[in-house]
């Protein structure tokens, strides 16, 4: 009896999920459903912040539970206005499990799906080249956006008139450095990557001399107050001014104080564990006063002890303050495209015995503490991560236009002193609408706002874009573009020949 080998490709199995890739259906949903994705990932913005909204409804194989409520909140508001709850940030970060395909997982299956066709049911001829070359030019845009995705980098360069950068910073990512002098002049610099210090992980280095540095605290975005009335001020800012929110936040903070007041208490407390003890009492230190003042009080107090946290002030040996902020106000994280978190840590430092020889309050606004740490004076900063360059930029001129009677942007243009590494220096315009390209990265003019205005001196903001892969897009429009074209003369040149024979 003889036997039969049967190949891969004509097993049952292997025909039937190879039509269902290539089914011309499954196109059609995946389309239907990436129009679905792009709607509820665009309405989602208002509620998440664009940065959010875009990694988690398109920078996802798969929606989460959370931002997709968030994005069917926002379409019962528009469409049957229906007032949304609002869903707490703690949550809206940690999000939710799978609940609806993303963009990657959409773009993936249309990638497959396509190379999936071309193999199943086209052959190559000049007569489909067109086609070919439009779904070519199809499949680099694909690819290219992933590539964007994964390998661009996104940082800036603020600058004021006279000085020089050779760096820039990221908007998004945050780096803790220890500077240590060198008698050459120059400084070793370790840093600290921010996931480490949110995990609180004990980092040690061979530079730090056996000192053992772990965050004990961390918080994403703060304000820091010296007193409590700066305190108040900044709860009462963190609402949108004239609305029903902040009306009422201005009115706690009012309260606020004049029970501070009633019950002798400093506003500018001795004691944090005093603070504290007073808001346990509360109902004993208010007794007297009307049931609505406690009720609202009450509320407001639970609330505010868990929003402030008080953080010690420390000092040199010889009685030089070296911080002043003595309160750490947790604010919401900001997810806007212009917006910058201001992230504030509590250090704790350790010798090489193990033992705590001093907590360092760290943040983006503060300046660098200056602490001995193995017997040494080193500098702790915190700051946005920096990417060094091949090069340095000098502003020299600034040109900021607007159309006159008006706030609207004509024209912002930078003009700077760019000097190679190794090469000789040469002034550059950079417009608004006219980027500056140098060692694969481009510079953008950015939009001038309050920072430029509060400037003394002429003041500037570039951001830089270093992407390995932007020509890509460029090459696939190309495509597209020559394939339609292809198709269309290649239809008229045949529709021509075929009136002449007639």
């Amino acid at each position: 009896m003889a036997l039969k080998f049967v190949s891969m490709k004509d097993h049952p199995a292997i025909q039937a999920v190879f039509k269902l890739v290539t089914s011309l259906r499954l196109t059609v949903v995946t389309l239907a459903l990436s129009m679905v994705v792009v709607f509820m990932g665009t309405v989602a913005q208002s509620t998440m912040g664009l940065k959010l909204a875009v990694d988690r409804f398109f920078k996802q194989f798969f929606i989460d539970s959370v931002a997709f409520e968030a994005a069917l909140a926002k379409c019962a508001h528009m469409f049957f206005n229906v007032q949304p709850e609002v869903i707490p940030q703690e949550t809206l970060i940690q999000g939710g499990f799978p609940v609806f395909p993303g963009g990657y997982l959409l773009g993936a299956v249309l990638l497959v799906n396509l190379m999936g066709a071309y193999y199943s049911r086209f052959a190559v001829s000049w007569k489909k080249a067109g086609i070919i070359l439009i779904h070519l030019g199809i499949i680099m845009l694909l690819v290219g956006q992933v590539l964007t995705d994964v390998f661009a980098v996104e940082s800036y360069v603020a600058m004021e008139a006279g000085d020089r950068r050779n760096y820039s910073e990221s908007h998004d990512y945050n780096e803790l450095v220890v500077i240590t002098p060198l008698k050459n002049g120059s400084n070793q610099v370790v840093s600290i990557p921010e996931w480490m210090l949110e995990k609180g992980q004990p980092v040690k280095h061979a530079a730090l001399s056996g000192a053992t540095i772990r965050a004990v605290q961390y918080w994403r975005n703060a304000q820091l107050a010296q007193d409590l009335q700066d305190v108040l001020q900044g709860y009462v800012d963190t609402h949108k001014r004239g609305t029903s929110s902040w009306e009422q936040a201005r009115e706690q903070a009012q309260i606020f104080m004049g029970f501070l007041r009633e019950a002798r208490v400093e506003e500018e407390l001795k004691a944090w564990k005093k603070f504290t003890t007073k808001l346990t009492r509360l109902d004993e230190e208010v007794a007297q006063l009307p049931e609505d003042f406690k009720r609202r009080f009450g509320e407001f107090a639970r609330d505010f002890s868990k929003y402030l946290k008080r953080v010690r002030t420390h000092k040199a040996k010889d009685g030089r303050v070296i911080q002043t902020y003595r309160y750490v106000v947790k604010l919401d994280e900001d997810f806007g495209m212009d917006a910058r978190n201001l992230p504030t840590v509590v250090l704790e430092v350790r010798d090489k015995s193990g033992k705590v020889t001093g907590t360092w309050l760290a943040s983006t606004i503060l300046r660098g503490q200056t602490l001995t740490m193995g017997g040494k004076e080193r500098e702790l900063v915190l700051r946005g991560k920096r990417y060094y360059h091949n090069y340095s930029l000098t502003l020299m001129d600034l040109k900021w236009e607007k159309y006159p009677g008006t706030e609207t942007p004509k024209n912002y243009e930078s003009i700077v002193l760019v000097q190679p590494q190794g090469g000789e220096a040469y002034v550059s315009n950079i417009k608004m609408n006219e980027p500056f390209r140098i060692d694969g990265k481009t510079h953008y003019q950015h939009q001038l706002g309050q920072a430029a205005l509060a400037s003394r001196s002429l003041y500037t903001q570039l951001a830089v874009v270093q992407n390995p892969s932007y020509q890509i897009p460029y090459i696939g429009c190309l495509v597209v573009a020559a394939g339609m074209l292809y198709q269309f003369l290649s239809h008229l040149v045949g529709f021509v020949n075929k009136r002449r024979k007639e």
